[in-house]
């Protein structure tokens, strides 16, 4: 099957005192990717190839797609290719994400805050994991949040451009998160801090670059762990 995706058309749409009015700028891809099909077509491929990797044209397997997801992003030519970098590696081993975490956001009730609990926003995750204490523990919030143990690993679900991956902090009070998170609980025996640092590897980022918002992680994000750190 043969998925592509275009992000040049070759033109813009502006608006002109409410009239809308095409203008020429880019490079229309369009005939990039029929070109791309073309040769497809002609060589019958059966397995999950890269065919171009801009604009993104694959050819995937019919029975993966009917078992996962129709959406174009989730086979980008960036992602597949840092699938088959770590396939090629004999020293690791590409792991399911929820082989290794439970998923717990939509399974827990929101709450409202209420003074004396924290509360960490997407707007406390600072670079590299790092969690503006101060500001989640005097944050009052109007929307409600979802409960998040001490450890539980948080991933922003906006904008997968923005890594923003952190560990709850143990403030010693009941402390909820906002829901634009993905709460994670690492399973018995796997590290939560390791998990935390994988989400924010190259291998992974590059996966999730190629998502949109909303993205569901234990869906479509494959974990990919060194079989000697473990």
């Amino acid at each position: 099957m043969f998925m592509a995706k275009a992000t040049d058309l070759g033109f813009q749409v502006s608006s002109r005192k409410g009239i809308q009015i095409k203008q020429r700028k880019g490079i229309n891809q369009l005939p990039q990717i029929l070109d791309a099909y073309s040769a497809a077509q002609s060589k019958q491929l059966t397995s999950s190839q890269v065919l171009n990797r801009d604009p993104s044209c694959v050819s995937v397997e019919e029975s993966e797609v009917l078992r996962s997801s129709w959406t174009p992003s989730h086979y980008s030519a960036q992602r597949l290719e840092a699938i088959a970098s770590v396939q090629s590696a004999k020293d690791l081993d590409m792991v399911a994400l929820h082989e290794l975490v439970d998923f717990c956001g939509e399974a827990r009730r929101n709450e409202r805050w209420m003074p004396g609990m924290a509360y960490v926003s997407v707007l406390h995750v600072l670079g590299e994991g790092l969690v503006d204490t101060a500001g989640a523990q005097t944050y009052a919030p109007i929307t409600p949040g979802v409960p998040t143990q001490p450890g539980e690993i948080l991933v922003a679900r906006i904008n997968p451009r923005i890594p923003r991956v952190c560990m709850t902090p143990d403030f010693e009070k009941k402390t909820l998160c906002s829901s634009e998170f993905e709460v994670l609980a690492a399973k018995p025996g796997i590290d939560s801090y390791l998990i935390a640092y994988l989400l924010l590897s190259e291998l992974v980022q590059s996966q999730i670059r190629s998502l949109t918002s909303g993205h569901q992680l234990h869906i479509i994000v494959s974990v990919h762990l060194n079989l000697r750190t473990l």
